[in-house]
């Protein structure tokens, strides 16, 4: 450790201005009898032979190898600001619960860990900084996919995970002569699987019958937004006009690909008459009234004819 730890020592070994007999005297005085004769005999002969450079390398190497056969895991511990003994102790409770091996924790302060900490052990790493997550977050961003989740416990064990999607379709709503932004116009979003868009406790669903479809009514200034879409095609259906306005017969296709979509969409003012209803009292009337005239036409018809040949 004394090696691996103290940078001056390590210049020391690596000076060649320095004697070797200066840099052995240097070994025997820092360890002497605090490490038995073989270490310090090896430690010698390393700087006979012009090796003190390669010291530290040794020392770190024997260290893995010592902990290796006795199966010990180094584990590395960096936070934000020191941790107390039972910190250090927890995380090596864990790292010994997923590797199987006793633990030994060298735990040091990393001032550019904002927030958070990061654990290494046997090529693995549990990285919890803030930084990490934010590019975490900033990456299922641009993916166009994150996680949320449903219900109203703390407990992440108990949320399932929601796929929702950021992208969106901006309706325009506005008169046809006048360019004048419509309120109150309403409208259902339809996928390219003529299912409609249903929005429950923040999760985006698709539908089959329009009457559990999730509506969007326009504002003052003739704008509605339909939030996390994916991309593929949708169709935005009219089901409302706006008062004295006529409603659309066809919906807007928007198209999502990789980016959000814009719905257009005017209307002319005026009311739609409703065609009659088959079997409705509309029907009978209507049948009715083409009975008279057509009755009253053949009448017409004959008494012209009859009067023609009297008067011949």
């Amino acid at each position: 450790d004394v090696f691996v730890e103290n940078r001056e020592l390590h210049v020391v070994f690596s000076n060649p201005v320095i004697r070797q007999s200066k840099k052995v005297a240097i070994v025997n005085d820092l360890f002497g009898e605090r490490v038995s004769e073989i270490t310090s005999k090896f430690l010698s002969f390393v700087v006979r032979r012009n090796r003190a450079v390669n010291l530290k390398g040794i020392s770190a190497m024997f260290l893995e190898m010592h902990r290796e056969s006795h199966g010990v895991v180094l584990a590395d511990l960096a936070t934000s600001y020191a941790v107390d003994a039972d910190v250090i102790a927890m995380v090596g409770e864990l790292v010994g619960h997923v590797s199987g091996k006793n633990v030994e924790v060298n735990a040091h302060v990393d001032p550019r860990i904002i927030g958070g900490f990061v654990v290494k052990f046997d090529n693995k790493m549990y990285d919890t900084r803030i930084r990490t997550k934010i590019a975490e977050l900033r990456k299922r961003f641009s993916e166009n996919v994150y996680e949320s989740w449903t219900g109203h416990t703390d407990d992440p064990s108990e949320h399932d995970d929601v796929e929702v999607y950021s992208y969106k379709i901006t309706i325009d709503k506005y008169d046809s002569s006048t360019n004048a932004k419509l309120e109150n116009a309403v409208f259902v979003l339809i996928n390219s699987n003529n299912e409609y868009y249903n929005l429950t406790n923040g999760a985006v669903s698709w539908v089959a019958d329009q009457a559990n479809a999730t509506t969007f009514t326009t504002n003052a200034s003739g704008e509605a937004v339909i939030n996390g879409l994916k991309n593929g095609s949708y169709t935005v259906m009219e089901i409302t006009a706006p008062d004295g306005y006529v409603l659309p017969t066809t919906g807007t296709d928007v198209t999502i690909n990789n980016a959000d979509g814009d719905a257009h969409i005017s209307n002319t003012k005026g009311t739609t008459t409703p065609l009659p209803e088959t079997g409705g009292l509309g029907t009978i009337l209507f049948t009715v009234f083409g009975l008279i005239v057509v009755i009253t036409t053949g009448v017409v018809l004959v008494t012209n004819k009859r009067m023609s040949k009297e008067s011949i």
